[in-house]
């Protein structure tokens, strides 16, 4: 059983081969150039001899071809890995060990001819050359491991399955975004640099420049999350999460925790959780809300742009570069936003904003989701949710994670309402949405899946199932709902002081949960365990000694990666 890690590696490679397919491609543009410029000034060519030249003409030009049809051999190998990892083929796993020792040799071969066919270019330049080559050497040696220990059907089970239809994005629309964001950067990169160049402007070279790069990323990246969030706050909205790269900010169990992820240092991306006060929210306010990001780097690219072109004897002159590149990917960052993509599970503010505006089930959709996101700030109850809403939807969405979602809400829904006949019949269809969909489902989810697989269905193989899925899974956080599903675990297999001990540490976490009806029915949910273990095993009047140890340890220690069966054979519970 892989874990998560394994699979957020596979994505970045995936990203790192789909973006050297447009490299290769690109390069293969300018071969073909150069080749017939080379044909129209053959006599010209340093590599010709003056002796023997009917041999050495032939001999150069065959070496001219295999140099030039090698970047169209890399944008298939590339483009061919790419696609059948985001398709989730079975030849997924060759390609993509070819393609990552490709990486290698090409890395290899260029520092090489780099170092020995031209060793007297200036040495900032080569070091910078070289950091480049090695990150990609070292993506390749990455690509080897990851896909040597991965098998196919691995792949094939974790691809994205079917595209939602009417969504706003499609296959083409995601390559084309990608095509112009590199084409858009690239071609910036050259236009500012050539304008610079004639000015006499001062530029950053050598390694320098890749810490100034990253930096300019992040920043723009955290500019964007904070205009989400800052407006959202502004129209009254809750702020409950932000991400920017490695650095995660979420509000848990009704705390704001941090965690540093270095994982997110691939992604050189972020996410605003922010949610609704009003279960009745205007789409405006979230349409507003979502527009700030993009229009937020438009304003800073266009400001970024003005200080550069007027840089020449002002007092940034020596900063005009990073000025220029700050407000060439702002403004890249603003144009893609607003193109309705889907890159990897989450859709972009462009796909969010047309969905908001078309109407119908993406509209509905939407409104469900905010309407049950609304419950963690105010007193509004999964059983006050509008199951109609949830059930109007969901004969709309039918497979893939929004699907699974909405049968989850309709779950809970009807949990809390004591009508457990259609919540076993809700809960039994998002089962069902996981196996056709092949969804990967999150930590989170699973412990909620182990819980109404114990109280629900009383099915022992199904929660043993899911919870070694989420043990597989390296989960950071152990809060409330874990508590809840261990103890239920434990009490379908029959080990009731462990059980106990379980509910003990989460029911104090519980109470400690703030006033809000998501909170509200979780606290219910204990209340529902604690029935259901009375039932077997007679109330004790004090915590045991065990479960007392386990409330003063830290999280991360209470929690071990393994549920050990219990050899004791009874056993009493705390009401």
């Amino acid at each position: 059983m892989e874990t998560r890690a394994l699979s957020r590696l596979r994505v970045f490679l995936r990203i790192c081969f789909g973006y050297l397919t447009l490299i290769s491609l690109v390069v293969s543009i300018f071969m073909v150039r150069t080749f017939l410029w080379m044909h129209q000034h053959s006599s010209a060519s340093p590599w010709l001899p003056a002796g023997n030249r009917h041999l050495s003409s032939i001999s150069y030009l065959a070496f001219s071809y295999l140099v030039r049809v090698i970047p169209l051999l890399m944008a298939i190998t590339y483009g061919t890995a790419w696609w059948t990892l985001k398709h989730g083929r079975r030849s997924a796993r060759g390609w993509s060990i070819a393609a990552s020792i490709l990486m290698i040799v090409s890395t290899t071969m260029l520092v090489a001819a780099r170092l020995t066919l031209w060793p007297g270019t200036r040495h900032h330049f080569r070091g910078s050359y070289l950091l480049f080559q090695i990150f990609f050497f070292a993506v390749g040696v990455l690509g080897l491991i990851v896909f040597t220990r991965t098998s196919s059907e691995a792949i094939q089970s974790n691809s994205r399955k079917r595209r939602q239809q009417g969504d706003g994005t499609s296959a083409f629309l995601d390559l084309l975004v990608s095509g112009l964001a590199l084409t858009g950067v690239w071609g910036g990169i050259i236009l500012y640099s050539r304008w610079g160049h004639a000015q006499n402007l001062p530029s950053i070279r050598g390694t320098v420049s890749w810490p100034v790069i990253l930096l300019i990323i992040f920043i723009t990246i955290s500019l964007h999350e904070a205009a989400h969030a800052g407006v959202g706050l502004a129209l009254g909205m809750k702020l409950r999460a932000f991400v920017v790269g490695p650095f995660q900010w979420r509000i848990r169990d009704g705390r704001w925790t941090y965690r540093f992820v270095p994982a997110g240092f691939l992604s050189f991306g972020g996410s605003t959780g922010i949610v609704s006060a009003n279960p009745n929210q205007s789409r405006w306010v979230e349409i507003t809300m979502i527009a700030g990001g993009p229009l937020i780097n438009l304003a800073a690219g266009l400001v970024s742009a003005f200080l550069t072109f007027s840089a020449k004897g002002q007092q940034w002159e020596r900063f005009w570069e990073p000025l220029a590149f700050f407000a060439l990917v702002n403004i890249v960052t603003f144009a893609i936003n607003l193109v309705p993509f889907r890159p990897e599970a989450l859709y972009s503010d462009g796909a969010r904003i047309f969905q908001l505006l078309s109407g119908g089930p993406w509209a509905e959709l939407h409104r469900v989701f905010s309407m049950v996101q609304s419950s963690a700030v105010t007193s509004l109850r999964p059983r006050n949710f509008d199951i109609q809403a949830i059930r109007s939807a969901a004969a709309y969405f039918t497979h893939g994670r929004e699907a699974l979602m909405l049968r989850l809400f309709a779950t809970s829904h009807y949990l809390d309402q004591n009508q457990l006949p259609e919540a076993r019949a809700q809960f039994a269809e998002a089962v069902a949405i996981c196996s056709d969909s092949g969804i990967n489902i999150p930590p989170e989810l699973l412990t909620t899946f182990v819980f109404n697989s114990v109280f629900l269905e009383r099915d022992a193989a199904a929660s043993r199932r899911y919870w070694d899925l989420y043990e597989s899974k390296s989960p950071a956080y152990f809060g409330v709902d874990y508590w809840l599903s261990r103890s239920a675990l434990h009490f379908i297999e029959n080990h009731p002081l462990e059980a106990r001990d379980a509910w003990n540490v989460g029911a104090a976490l519980a109470r400690e949960l703030p006033t809000a009806g998501a909170y509200e029915f979780d606290r219910d949910r204990y209340r529902l365990m604690r029935d259901l273990l009375k039932k077997d095993y007679a109330p004790d009047p004090q915590p045991s000694v065990s479960s007392a140890k386990l409330l003063r340890m830290p999280p991360r220690e209470r929690a071990p990666q393994a549920v050990s069966p219990s050899t004791t054979p009874g056993g009493n519970f705390i009401g």
